[in-house]
């Protein structure tokens, strides 16, 4: 059975979830047809959910996380938290955004913490998530947003993958990066 998942852009669609996925019943030219559903929903707001084929799954959020600092994205405004689930955001995950990135130029989480709690010795999950990190898929890096160390780039998902790369002596990797201003209002 296909599926697909509802970008939610705009949000025009308000009996459905953004980055919720769809089981599909039939679709037309222009439009799809769910199971239990008997509305159309145009083509133009979904993506094909393929599981083997999405690279980000989980969420994104823009709140003070305590611990690991200030990760509000001061751009949004001044809520409490708000979040994106981020399989809306594979769509844009493409070529041309991938781009080589120096490490030094990330804030992701633990970057300021001391080497006893992250990497081998990870605060979260004892390392097994670091040692486990695969380093052959690029991590996901919003660029046009403030950091609060002055970074250029906010990590968004791949902080294992960064710090299994920095144990293993690399500087440096292949990042997908997205610009603020295109996916601003995908946080919710």
């Amino acid at each position: 059975m296909r599926q697909f998942c509802y970008i939610g852009m705009p949000h025009i669609y308000e009996r459905l979830e953004p980055g919720d996925v769809y089981q599909l019943h039939r679709e037309t030219d222009n439009h799809y047809i769910f199971q239990d559903d008997s509305n159309a929903y145009d083509k133009s707001q979904f993506f094909e959910y393929e599981k083997s084929k999405i690279i980000v799954e989980d969420f994104d959020s823009s709140r003070n996380e305590g611990y690991y600092g200030d990760w509000t994205i001061p751009e949004l405004g001044t809520f409490d938290e708000l979040s994106v689930r981020m399989r809306r955001l594979n769509p844009l995950l493409t070529d041309n955004n991938l781009k080589e990135i120096n490490f030094d130029d990330i804030q992701w989480f633990g970057f300021d913490l001391p080497s006893r709690l992250t990497g081998e010795n990870c605060i979260c999950c004892d390392g097994k998530r670091t040692m486990n990190a695969n380093i052959k898929l690029p991590g996901l890096l919003l660029d046009g947003t403030t950091t609060f160390s002055g970074r250029r780039y906010r990590s968004m998902d791949g902080r294992h993958r960064i710090e299994k790369m920095r144990l293993m002596g690399l500087t440096k990797s292949k990042f997908y990066v997205l610009n603020f201003s295109e996916i601003k209002d995908y946080f919710v």
